[in-house]
C-alpha cells in the first residue's frame, strides 16, 4: 500500500494514516468529502451539510505539483470538537455515512496549512516557533564554528612563531658553534648557494672541455689535411714496390714521377716549407712558343735550328774555334740559330721574368718526361693559359743518388719548384719541376 493516496476531486496528495481509514472527511483545498479505503484509495462521496461549515477559500488553488519525496509524517491532527450533526436527509441518510469536518493535512507544500494541533496552536504559530528555534540553533552552531576557527588560527599561528624560533636558535647555534672535527664525523655547516655554485662551476667545466675538444678536433683535422703542393711532394718522395727498388731502376722511377728527365730526386722530406703561389700568364708570349715548334734542339751546339739545317751547322761548326766565332759564321753562312740568350730576351721582351723565362725555356727544350705529360705538350708549341709555380724548401731531407753500381742516400737541404699547367684540356696536375741540393 502507498504511502500517501490523492483526493479524487482535485489531486491534492495526503500521507495515509489507519485513523482517517473508513471515515468521511473533507479536502482541504476543494473542500469536498470524501472516504478513505483501507487499500489506500478514496471514493468520492456527497457531502453532508453542516450548521458551521468552513468558509471557503477566496479563490481556489491549483493543486500543487506532487512532491518527489514525501516529508516525514506530521504531528496527527487532533479533530476539533464535533458539533451537533443535523439531520441529514432521507436519501442522504440511507446511503451515506455522515461527513465528519476532519481537514486533512497536506504533507509537500510549506504553503499548506498545517493540521491544527491539540493545544490549540495555529499554523503560523507553529512556523514561527519552529523558526526561532532553527534561527536559534543556526545562530548557535555558527557561534560554535566561528569560535573552532578562531582557535585553529591562533593553534596555527603558535605553531608557525615556534618553528620559526626553533629555526633562528638553530642557525645562531649552528653560527656559533665551534667546528669538531672528529675521525669519521663532520661537523654541521651553514651553507648558502652551494648548489647554485656548484652548477656553475659544472656548467664551467663542461664548456671549457667542450672548448678543449673543439680545438683538439680542428688540429687534428689540419694535421690530417694536406694541401695540394704538400700532397705532391709526398707523392713524389713516396717507396716504390719492390720491382723497381733494385738498382739501376729506382731513380728513373722516381723521375718520373716529376715533369723533367733529369730532375733530382728524394726519398725522405724531411722538414719542408711550401711557399705562396705566383702565376705566369702566357698570352703575351704565346706566339713565340708556338713558333719554336718548328725548331730543333741541338744539344751540343745549346740552340735552335731548322731541322733541314742539322748538317750543315755540322759543317760549319769547328771545335777548335770558340762558340762566338762559329756562331758568327754560321750567320755569314746563312743558318739561322736561336740561342738559349737570344730566347731569353725574347721572353723577356714579352713581359716573364728572369726566372719565369727560364722556366719557360726548360720547359720547351726536349728533355721533358714522356710524351703524355703536360711538359712534352708545352715543348711541342702547345701553350696553355698560364703556369702556377709554387716554390718550396726543406731541411734534413734524403736523397737518392747513383754511386757506381748501387745508390747512396746522402742528408742533404734542398729547394725547388712545383709547376702544373692551367687551361681548358689541360691536366691541372701538380709536379716538382726543379730539385736543387744544397750539399749532397
Amino acid at each position: 500500500m502507498s504511502a500517501t493516496f490523492a483526493c479524487p476531486h482535485c489531486g491534492a496528495t495526503y500521507p495515509v494514516k489507519p485513523v482517517l481509514v473508513g471515515r468521511v472527511v473533507r479536502c482541504t483545498t476543494c473542500r469536498n468529502a470524501f472516504v478513505l479505503r483501507a487499500d489506500g484509495h478514496a471514493d468520492k462521496v456527497a457531502a453532508a451539510p453542516v450548521e458551521n461549515p468552513a468558509p471557503a477559500p477566496a479563490a481556489a488553488r491549483p493543486p500543487p505539483p506532487p512532491a518527489p519525496t514525501p516529508a516525514p509524517a506530521p504531528v496527527p491532527p487532533r479533530p476539533a470538537a464535533p458539533a451537533p450533526r443535523p439531520p441529514a436527509p432521507a436519501r442522504a441518510a440511507e446511503s451515506l455515512p455522515p461527513v465528519e469536518d476532519i481537514e486533512v493535512v497536506e504533507p509537500s507544500p510549506p504553503s499548506r496549512r498545517l493540521a491544527v494541533e491539540g493545544g490549540g496552536q495555529t499554523q503560523r504559530e507553529v512556523r514561527n516557533k519552529l523558526n526561532q528555534q532553527q534561527e536559534e540553533a543556526r545562530r548557535s552552531m555558527a557561534g560554535t564554528l566561528a569560535n573552532a576557527a578562531a582557535a585553529a588560527l591562533q593553534a596555527e599561528k603558535a605553531s608557525q612563531e615556534s618553528a620559526s624560533a626553533k629555526g633562528t636558535q638553530r642557525s645562531k647555534r649552528l653560527a656559533t658553534a665551534p667546528a669538531k672535527r672528529e675521525s669519521g664525523r663532520h661537523s654541521p655547516v651553514l651553507v648558502v648557494g652551494v648548489g647554485e655554485r656548484e652548477a656553475a662551476e659544472r656548467r664551467r667545466l663542461w664548456q671549457w672541455v667542450a672548448t678543449i675538444l673543439g680545438v683538439l678536433v680542428i688540429l687534428i683535422c689540419l694535421a690530417c689535411y694536406r694541401s695540394p703542393p704538400r700532397k705532391a711532394l709526398d707523392d713524389f718522395a713516396a717507396p716504390v714496390g719492390t720491382a723497381y727498388a733494385p738498382y739501376p731502376h729506382r731513380l728513373p722511377f722516381m723521375q718520373s714521377r716529376t715533369w723533367m728527365q733529369d730532375c733530382n730526386v728524394l726519398i725522405d722530406l724531411g722538414t719542408v716549407h711550401v711557399g705562396s703561389k705566383r702565376t705566369i700568364a702566357l698570352k703575351g708570349v704565346a706566339g713565340l712558343i708556338t713558333g719554336m715548334k718548328n725548331l730543333t734542339y741541338l744539344a751540343n751546339y745549346q740552340f735552335w735550328t731548322d731541322a733541314g739545317a742539322t748538317r750543315a751547322v755540322q759543317k760549319a761548326w769547328k771545335p777548335k774555334l770558340d762558340r762566338d766565332t762559329n756562331l758568327q759564321r754560321l750567320k755569314d753562312a746563312g743558318i739561322a740559330v736561336t740561342t738559349r740568350a737570344d730566347m731569353q730576351a725574347q721572353l723577356q721582351a714579352g713581359g716573364l721574368s728572369d726566372e719565369d723565362a727560364d722556366i719557360i725555356l726548360r720547359l720547351i727544350m726536349p728533355i721533358a718526361n714522356s710524351p703524355q705529360f703536360d711538359a712534352a705538350r708545352f715543348g711541342r708549341g702547345e701553350v696553355p693559359d698560364a703556369i702556377e709555380v709554387y716554390p718550396f724548401h726543406g731541411t734534413d731531407g734524403e736523397a737518392l743518388r747513383a754511386a757506381g753500381n748501387r745508390y747512396s742516400y746522402p742528408k742533404t737541404d734542398y729547394s725547388g719548384l712545383l709547376v702544373r699547367f692551367i687551361g681548358s684540356g689541360w691536366s691541372r696536375e701538380l709536379r716538382v719541376f726543379r730539385l736543387d741540393l744544397t750539399n749532397s
